[in-house]
């Protein structure tokens, strides 16, 4: 936490000229899940910040899957949403619930991992016939 409060610091120090070195226009996130949660926060306080200072274009988008997760140093879908203050219903939360990643095989195997379900995803259209084993 401590680097965290110092990066905040460093944001809100930000002269307008330096802010002009940081509009980063749109910045896309892949794999959201693992970063840490201050990642967004100090993401939107940036945002805030080259916001009012005239630069408006500057957005942000995040995809993550709380299924995909690989670091210890993750958030959750849940998280980010808070972080990056939006509402329950927000419009501007999209979610895939179809899967064209697998097979109906391996979605069956699979969703007995998933950490938010069974029902967090559809059940693919795509079918091989093979049956898939662990070893």
């Amino acid at each position: 936490m401590p680097i965290y409060s110092e990066i905040m610091k460093q944001v809100h120090a930000l002269s307008k000229e330096k802010l002009s070195k940081l509009d980063w226009g749109h910045l896309i996130i892949d794999e959201g899940q693992d970063f840490p949660e201050e990642l967004y926060l100090i993401l939107i306080e940036a945002q805030y910040k080259l916001n009012k200072n005239g630069f408006n274009h500057v957005t942000i988008s995040v995809f993550a899957d709380d299924n995909q997760t690989i670091t210890s140093q993750n958030s959750s879908v849940k998280q980010i949403k808070a972080a990056m203050e939006m509402k329950r219903n927000d419009s501007r939360h999209y979610r895939i619930f179809e899967n064209y990643r697998n097979s109906k095989e391996i979605y069956n195997f699979a969703k007995h991992f998933q950490v938010t379900g069974s029902n967090s995803t559809l059940e693919p259209k795509l079918e091989t016939g093979d049956i898939p084993g662990v070893m």
